[in-house]
């Protein structure tokens, strides 16, 4: 079972989240399987590639919950934000190498080399696909697909693909817990999105202090631990 199964469900939620993750000022120092984990297929009816150049806010609801990070990339350079409500607490940005930027403390510092990883929402875009789809409405610029059921897919998912730039946009997943019976329910999504990035998204913020890697370390807010 898909959703149905509370295990297998709280696997995939934990997966994607960690596209979303807080990023606190500690590096990520390895690539995270994330998002969709079932079997591929050789075509779909929407793009599964990340843009070369984006940006957009990657959200995940929960219960009517939202957790927010604004995303951004032009080629090899790309930016995570980490959001407290609305105000954004951490930025990591890989440019010439990656960087931590502390928004409270107005700080910066490099970090180390074997921190740098790949773009944060690549597995968002270039997960693994579903068997087949049905499409079932349109909604202003959103083209709506239903994943059909197999054996191993009992519950629903829907995915909402943006007419202008073919992207899949939104993925929500709804069933029932076995064991409880309760509903469960999940929406990943990217809003905002849009296919230019100005050259500021990946600047150092003026007037921000840089340390080193010790330094910003050693003086770490514990609002980010």
């Amino acid at each position: 079972m898909f959703l149905s199964n509370p295990r297998k469900f709280f696997l995939l939620a934990s997966s994607f989240a960690l596209i979303l993750q807080a990023c606190g000022s500690s590096p990520r120092s390895e690539n995270k399987p994330a998002f969709i984990p079932v079997e591929t297929k050789s075509e779909t009816p929407f793009s599964i590639r990340e843009p070369e150049v984006y940006q957009g806010d990657l959200v995940v609801i929960r219960g009517g919950t939202e957790t927010r990070r604004f995303v951004a990339r032009r080629g090899n350079s790309w930016r995570l934000d980490t959001f407290r409500g609305t105000e954004r607490l951490i930025t990591e940005l890989k440019t010439d190498r990656l960087y931590y930027i502390d928004h409270q403390r107005k700080v910066y510092a490099p970090a180390p080399q074997s921190a740098i990883v790949a773009p944060p929402a690549t597995n968002f875009f270039s997960g693994k696909q579903y068997h087949e789809f049905e499409e079932i409405g349109r909604e202003g610029d959103l083209i709506r697909f239903k994943v059909k059921n197999s054996d191993a897919l009992k519950d629903e998912i829907l995915i909402s693909i943006d007419k202008a730039s073919g992207m899949m946009v939104r993925q929500e997943f709804t069933g029932r817990n076995n064991e409880t019976g309760s509903p469960v329910s999940y929406v990943y999504e990217i809003r905002d999105l849009r296919l230019d990035v100005d050259d500021s998204v990946f600047a150092i913020p003026a007037g921000y202090r840089k340390l080193t890697w010790d330094e910003y370390r050693s003086t770490e807010s514990k609002l980010h631990r």
